[in-house]
C-alpha cells in the first residue's frame, strides 16, 4: 500500500476526487482508501506544520503499514529562477532508490529547508537560502521524512512551486484562510480577516487565483510516479 499525505485540503482535492472510493476515521484523523494504476492507496490531510504533520503521518503508517510514503504539497521558492507551477522533488530528503524513477519523469531535484512559518518575502527568503544553501522551502517534509525513516518505509516529496522569490504573500489572509491542525479551509475566518486588513485582499486573491493549475501539475506528477511504481 502506498500512502500518500498532504498538508492541506487544497493540495489534495483533486487527487482525492480522481481516485479515492472510501473515506474512514482512523484515531481520529479522517483517511481516505482507493486504487490507481492496481496499486493500493490510503492517504490523509496531515495539517500544517512539522508537529502536526508528523503526528498524523504516525497515525497513517501504525494503520495501513505503507510500503511506501510520497508528501504531495506547495513550496516557495528561495532562489530566483524557479517558477511557480514547476513541479520538483526534495532531494535532501529522499529514499535513493526511488530517486531513478523521478529523474525518469523529469523532475527537478532541490533542496529543501522546513520553516516553522510561512516564509513571505525576498528579504527572508534570501536569509534562509544563505543559511540553509537550500532552493525551496515547505513546512513538513522534514518531519514526515523522519516519521517514515523510524518506520524504515521509503520516502519522497514532491513539491509544486506555488510562490516565487520575488512575490510578497499576504500572511495574514493565509493563515486566517485555514485551519492548521486539520488543513481545511476556513471561509468565514478568512472573510472577518479581510474585513479588518482590506489591503490584504488584492494579494490573497492574486495568489490563489493561480493554485488550481499548480494543483494540477502537482497531482499530474503524484499519478505518474505511482503509475510508474513497481511495487
Amino acid at each position: 500500500m502506498i500512502a500518500l499525505g498532504f498538508a492541506i485540503e487544497h493540495e489534495a482535492k483533486e487527487l482525492l476526487r480522481r481516485v479515492f472510493r472510501e473515506k474512514k476515521e482512523v484515531e481520529g484523523q479522517p483517511c481516505y482508501l482507493g486504487e490507481y494504476a492496481r496499486k493500493e492507496i490510503c492517504a490523509t490531510v496531515l495539517g500544517m506544520g512539522k508537529n502536526r504533520s508528523a503526528r498524523s503521518a504516525e497515525i497513517l503508517i501504525r494503520n495501513f503499514s505503507p510500503s511506501l510514503f510520497v508528501l504531495a504539497g506547495y513550496s516557495g521558492a528561495l532562489v530566483p529562477g524557479i517558477k511557480k507551477g514547476e513541479v520538483c522533488v526534495v532531494a535532501n530528503y529522499l529514499s535513493e532508490e526511488l530517486r531513478p524513477i523521478l529523474i525518469g519523469q523529469g523532475l527537478a531535484f532541490y533542496k529543501a529547508v522546513c520553516s516553522d512559518v510561512i516564509v513571505a518575502d525576498p528579504e527572508n527568503r534570501t536569509k534562509i537560502a544563505t543559511i540553509s544553501s537550500a532552493q525551496i522551502v515547505d513546512m513538513e517534509t522534514e518531519a514526515v521524512y523522519n516519521a517514515a525513516k523510524a518506520h524504515n518505509i521509503p520516502f519522497c516529496s514532491i513539491r509544486v512551486i506555488s510562490d516565487e522569490y520575488g512575490e510578497k504573500l499576504p500572511v495574514g489572509a493565509m493563515l486566517s484562510s485555514w485551519d492548521s491542525e486539520r488543513g481545511k479551509s476556513r471561509p468565514l475566518a478568512l472573510l472577518r480577516y479581510l474585513f479588518i486588513h482590506p489591503e490584504e485582499a488584492f494579494p490573497f486573491f492574486r495568489f490563489v487565483q493561480a493554485l488550481p493549475l499548480v494543483r494540477t501539475k502537482l497531482t499530474k506528477a503524484v499519478l505518474t510516479l505511482i503509475y510508474n511504481l513497481e511495487i
